[in-house]
């Protein structure tokens, strides 16, 4: 029974190691997502600027175009994680099937001990009161 406590806490420190690690990826994926959401809001100021001022309309063509390779990098990062996470997932959905499976292992070795217990319990009250009746008996 030690053994098997002592494999759940294994099973549970790597699957809360898995979350933490997931719960990271999913936070820069989620930072990702808001760069790409600010540097498009950036870019539409700008059209907005340029479309006002003709003077800052020349330079808005080099703008547009490092703004979009840093789209491109942001989106291309933002799959890369995203490809991580669900990898991850899959990881720690198998990492708690194995805790869980280990956890019902122990939750039946446990109802097998207090049964066996139970069972010994009631034997000896039997035994108790067979002894309660026959020395009554023997006195009536």
């Amino acid at each position: 029974m030690k053994r098997l406590d002592t494999l759940i806490r294994l099973h549970k420190r790597k699957l809360d190691e898995k979350r933490q690690k997931l719960n990271q990826l999913q936070a820069m994926a989620a930072g990702f997502a808001g760069q790409i959401q600010a540097l498009e809001v950036a870019a539409a100021e700008e059209a907005r600027v340029a479309r006002q001022d003709p003077e800052t309309a020349h330079t808005y063509g080099a703008y547009v175009q490092s703004t979009l390779a840093r789209r491109d990098a942001l989106r291309s990062s933002l799959a890369d994680v995203q490809g991580e996470i669900d990898i991850l997932a899959a990881d720690v959905t198998e990492a708690f099937k194995e805790v869980r499976r280990f956890e019902i292992i122990e939750e039946r070795h446990a109802t097998r001990a207090r049964r066996t217990r139970i069972r010994r319990e009631r034997k000896a009250e039997d035994e108790i009161g067979v002894g309660l009746y026959q020395r009554a008996r023997i006195r009536a």
